[in-house]
């Protein structure tokens, strides 16, 4: 299944490029309740999407760092992640107003996740590193209603994307397995229906002073192994500092 929606001339990796921020809604269940508040933040000159998860698989850095899994992972008895919209901040300014305005708007009680993050490193193209600064949004952040939940700073997304010749070429017990191998602790791997591709997403957490040297050990471990699979691929890394998270 492609994405459920997005917006006109958003090419592929459009929504992270370095330097932006974006807002993510995990976990909404009313899907046209979603797609209204993803029209009328497009509507503000926000470009938004809105992909389902065809699978995913929790991996062991889940049990190394509980309290920050409990703040990432939607669902409340357990975990409902189906669908996971993304919404492109183009007036940071403009940030707690409108996380006020989806915490008022989302259904209370639901297990719905709101997370803030801004990308502020990429590796790509064997190895090759791109970042920029943290900046502090402390007072971007400060007038929002709701008290926000812990997280370590760091989000670390390994991104694999492989032109569809049938069937998607990695069950995901196997990647996690494989990786494991590799000595890659992740919180999970995602699959989604891109159109064209398959595309394979990752999760782990870290601090601020280990995520670069850690994101690229990944990044090169991956490497190594996608080239041994002989599958046509296209791996990068996003490093996102994570500006805050929110359980509604």
């Amino acid at each position: 299944m492609p994405p459920l929606y997005r917006s006109p001339n958003t090419p592929h990796g459009f929504f992270n490029d370095l330097g932006t921020v974006h807002i993510h809604i995990d976990g909404a269940h009313d899907l046209d309740l979603v797609l209204s508040l993803l029209h009328e933040f497009e509507k503000l000159g926000c470009a938004v999407k809105l992909d389902h998860i065809l699978s995913s698989i929790p991996g062991p850095q889940r049990q190394t760092l509980p309290k920050t899994y409990q703040s990432h992972t939607p669902g409340n008895q357990k975990e409902e992640f189906d669908y996971f919209a993304t919404i492109l901040i183009k007036h940071p300014e403009q940030l707690s107003i409108l996380i006020n305005r989806l915490l008022k708007q989302l259904p209370r009680q639901s297990g719905i996740i709101l997370e803030v993050e801004r990308v502020i490193g990429k590796i790509h193209s064997s190895n090759q590193h791109e970042k920029i600064g943290n900046e502090n949004f402390d007072l971007l952040l400060k007038d929002i209603i709701q008290k926000p939940s812990a997280s370590l700073p760091i989000e670390i997304h390994h991104t694999i994307d492989i032109p569809k010749q049938g069937p998607p070429p990695f069950e995901l017990p196997r990647l996690l397995q494989d990786t494991m191998t590799q000595g890659i602790e992740l919180g999970g791997w995602f699959l989604f229906d891109k159109g064209e591709l398959w595309a394979y997403r990752s999760n782990s957490f870290a601090k601020i002073d280990q995520a670069q040297e850690i994101a690229s050990q990944e990044y090169q471990s991956l490497q190594a192994y996608l080239e041994q699979q002989k599958h046509p691929y296209q791996l990068r890394t996003l490093i996102e500092n994570v500006l805050g998270i929110w359980r509604i």
